[in-house]
């Protein structure tokens, strides 16, 4: 099977649909402009794959930068969605090389779209597709010497490139005495066979029927659920607590976004017989507006419902753990009867040290939007390593009595899986963070960054903090080398966070207040696997 048919068994119509529904494109316009960013960017890594350095640059970009994952996972909900344009966004100008700009006006020029959208297409498409160049060429077993037969091209023999002509023959030349010496005749020159002509763009023509299918009129269309983009709950103004379900009917077949303040919250698709339904985090208290839109129409709707109760409530798992925030606190009653105090034994008053690791803030459920503190407990003394879902946070330490505290960068609405782990021993904790809300002004925080210069980290990993202003710029280098770059608006509790997996050794991570000339600060990071 050659490249073009691999890439159009996986990158399949709905899969280019989806990553246009997340950025508010209908499918028409996602398969536009896919038609057009994807022979440039198979150009771009074909053109790698030529060199013995671009070779081995490009196998190592699909084994060390690429979420693991078939294409249905790296695209099957919005946090990997996001997490996918995140990468791509860090990939793009290390491998389509300082003319990325350029290449995305152009772009945007012919497909009729601002210049940000086609931006973000292409950070989504890039990880994608090396993902499955990086799947062939294991399956394949190609080393950088054979990558570019994946291509078409030949195997490379050696780093010097081979001669666009050859020299056949070279004509006698007979010098006779006293007889003046003829011009040699001009060489013949054989030009290369026509299969190792530089490779020329083709469109990738799979796409090109989608606008066809998908657009008005056709057969595929008649058969179709034909409802119009509609809400039927919750109620306009209704009051809700917990997780909101948005239910209602659609064209069968498209993706229904639902957003808040901007931000992607959860997709749903619509079924067979036109019903959606998509759920939403549990807001917090107050007044909430969400945005419905359709993939295949540009109809937009809305509906604004009432939280009317924090989702939050830990006095209970407060009261219940006070040595984990107040170690002193174990006598309360002592303060107020001396007597009781004079009476108590000193093994009362002072808790054994702890060493179970175990999570004791907050209690698992639902949490607010914005930056998170967690506290437990431990053996004393005691170095803990604390990830988030499967990518590194940092690194909290135990003090005598075995209590711990780490503070969390703003996680994204939805699910999240926090662990604890020292030695052989791990505590997890579930919890669900409510839907933020962007923020309306600017910040006025002093600058915070939960790593350390110097620190070593596991890849994947993900820091942030606090700042001022609207938001910060964080530049990616390794060496000398800038491999990307990417603004962090900065959200309602004037938190920024990024996730990085840059590959091992030492990279190097400038954040900037947009608008400020001086760096905030500048951390360099050992990066493991």
């Amino acid at each position: 099977m050659d490249i073009q048919e691999y890439l159009k068994e996986h990158l399949s119509v709905p899969v280019v649909a989806a990553l246009g529904a997340s950025l508010g494109l209908r499918a028409t316009q996602s398969a536009r402009i896919a038609d057009e960013v994807l022979p440039g960017q198979l150009d771009a890594l074909s053109a790698l794959s030529r060199t013995p350095e671009g070779a081995q640059k490009l196998l190592d970009l699909t084994r060390d930068r690429i979420p693991a994952g078939s294409v249905d996972t790296l695209t099957g909900s919005p946090e990997a969605l996001a997490r996918l344009q995140q990468v791509g966004a860090e990939l793009l100008p290390e491998a389509m090389g300082t003319g990325v700009d350029t290449e995305v006006q152009r772009l945007a020029n012919a497909t009729g779209t601002d210049a940000p959208t086609v931006r973000r297409m292409m950070e989504l498409l890039l990880p994608l597709l090396l993902s499955l160049i990086g799947h062939r060429a294991t399956s394949d077993k190609l080393t950088a010497a054979t990558l570019g037969t994946l291509f078409g091209g030949a195997a490379l023999t050696g780093t010097a490139a081979a001669p666009v002509a050859v020299l056949t023959s070279t004509p006698d030349v007979v010098v006779e005495r006293a007889a003046p010496v003829p011009a040699p005749l001009p060489p013949k020159l054989v030009t290369r066979p026509a299969q190792e002509e530089p490779r020329r763009r083709t469109p990738v023509w799979w796409l090109l029927p989608l606008a066809l299918l998908l657009g008005v009129g056709g057969c595929y269309l008649s058969q179709r659920n034909q409802t119009g983009l509609a809400l039927t709950q919750p109620a306009e103004g209704a009051s809700v607590t917990g997780p909101v379900t948005l239910s209602g009917t659609g064209k069968a077949g498209e993706t229904v976004t639902v957003s808040e303040n901007g931000t992607s919250l959860t997709t749903a698709q619509v079924a067979a017989d036109g019903a959606f339904s998509a759920t939403v985090p549990a807001p917090a208290a107050g007044s909430h507006t969400y945005a419905v839109t359709e993939s295949g129409t540009s109809t937009a709707l809305s509906r604004t419902v009432t939280a009317t109760a924090a989702t939050v409530d830990t006095s209970d798992a407060t009261a219940q753990t006070p040595s984990s925030t107040a170690p002193d606190s174990t006598v309360p009653s002592s303060a107020a009867d001396p007597a009781s105090s004079a009476a108590t034994t000193p093994s009362s008053v002072t808790a054994a040290p702890s060493t179970d690791l175990a999570f004791t803030a907050p209690a698992s459920g639902r949490v607010p939007a914005g930056a998170l503190s967690l506290t437990g407990t431990g053996p004393a003394d005691t170095d803990l390593s604390i990830t988030e879902d499967g990518n590194t946070l940092g690194t909290a330490r135990t003090d005598a009595s075995g209590a711990w505290t780490f503070s969390v960068p703003s996680p994204s609405a939805g699910a999240h899986t926090y662990t604890a782990t020292t030695g052989s021993a791990t505590s997890e904790l579930k919890l669900t963070v409510a839907a933020g809300t962007a923020q309306t002004g600017s910040c006025t925080k002093p600058f915070s960054l939960s790593l350390r210069d110097g620190a070593q980290v596991k890849q994947p990993f993900r820091f942030g903090g606090e700042g001022s202003g609207k938001s910060y710029t964080v530049t990616v280098s390794r060496g000398t080398r800038q491999i990307g770059q990417k603004v962090l608006p900065l959200d309602a509790s004037c938190s920024y966070s990024y996730t990085s997996k840059p590959g091992v050794g030492r990279i190097t991570y400038a954040l900037k207040e947009n608008g400020q000339s001086a760096a905030a600060r500048t951390i360099t990071l050992n990066v493991t696997r």
